[in-house]
């Protein structure tokens, strides 16, 4: 089989449908290849069950996963692919009208390459908060990716950032090699439930691929459309996802000289977050000054965090095969 289709889906049922219909609307351009559909569950939800048994123009599996966390859906669906290639979407986007054209051409034109990402298109809804219109350069927790209107092969480290798992494809032995999905990142339920967390599984696998001496490829005609929903432009929300990145930065050991720079830091990161404290004050009838204090304050806070409580997991830089090399096969 050429390609496995891999979605990880959690309490979104309605919105994994547009998903779906927006793949049977491929069909014509891609009925020639051999590949398949896995959608697990990280509910375990009956609705998203029944939604897999209806009859899609193309095989649906459908698999349940009750440990809570995107890594350990994907992990498990990993254990399920029959494809030479995976691919992986969100339940939150709509795929472009070549998304699947674009893999398939893109892996007979690279075929040594251990993984690829495309464009994340943002769709925001008609009305949005002040906040958001006042500060484009700080809406991180929309997930989009742009890098021009070039192929590129990226064989480093910060050649581009990071491609995001709502438009990726990685060769399967490679995400064997990386070790596959590490369970102490990447989303784990959602914003309202204490505990829980959002993304970096991608990045940490891509990292690991590259110390390997694989590569990676961008391929800015494959794209998909992501559906911001009105949830996500809310300031509970972006609070909850700062936290998270700044301590997907501390476990990564990579941090902002304005958050303190490097671990071990806490004095600073206190700085830091004390210092965002008193800009969202002075800055309160202004969202282009209070809002980026509010983002520092939420990240410098989630890496504290981190050193404080968590300052035993750190995140490899390498794979399992330490020391050795990536060969695709």
């Amino acid at each position: 089989m050429n390609a496995s289709i891999l979605i990880a889906t959690f309490r979104r049922s309605a919105s994994l449908r547009i998903t779906l219909q927006s793949l049977a609307e491929q069909l014509p351009v891609a009925e020639a290849e051999n590949w398949e559909v896995i959608v697990v569950d990280n509910e375990v939800a009956g609705s998203t069950a029944a939604l897999c048994a209806e009859p899609w123009p193309f095989a649906v599996r459908y698999v349940p996963e009750p440990r809570l966390g995107k890594s350990h859906a994907l992990n498990t669906g990993l254990r399920e692919v029959r494809g030479r290639w995976v691919l992986l979407t969100d339940d939150d986007v709509s795929l472009g009208p070549d998304w699947l054209r674009g893999y398939f051409e893109a892996f007979r034109r690279y075929p040594d390459a251990a993984f690829f990402g495309g464009r994340v298109i943002g769709q925001l809804p008609p009305k949005v908060p002040e906040w958001v219109e006042a500060n484009p350069g700080h809406l991180l927790f929309l997930p989009r990716y742009e890098q021009g209107a070039e192929e590129r092969v990226v064989r480093r480290r910060g050649e581009l950032s990071w491609f995001i798992g709502a438009n990726m494809a990685y060769r399967a032995t490679a995400l064997v090699a990386a070790g596959g999905f590490d369970h102490r990142v990447g989303p784990s339920g959602n914003y309202r439930m204490a505990g829980s967390r959002h993304g970096g599984e991608e990045s940490v696998v891509q990292g690991k691929l590259l110390d390997l001496g694989a590569y990676g490829v961008y391929l800015p005609q494959v794209e998909v459309f992501h559906r911001d929903e009105p949830e996500r432009l809310t300031l509970r929300y972006s609070w909850w996802y700062y936290k998270g990145y700044g301590r997907d930065e501390a476990l990564h050991g990579v941090l902002p000289e304005e958050w303190g720079g490097g671990l071990g830091k806490i004095r600073p990161l206190l700085r830091a977050i004390g210092g965002g404290v008193v800009r969202m004050i002075l800055g309160r009838s202004d969202p282009r000054v209070w809002y980026p204090a509010f983002v520092l304050t939420a990240s410098a806070l989630g890496a504290f965090r981190v050193l404080v409580r968590e300052r035993h997991l750190h995140l490899g830089s390498r794979g399992p095969q330490d020391g050795g090399g990536y060969a695709p096969t």
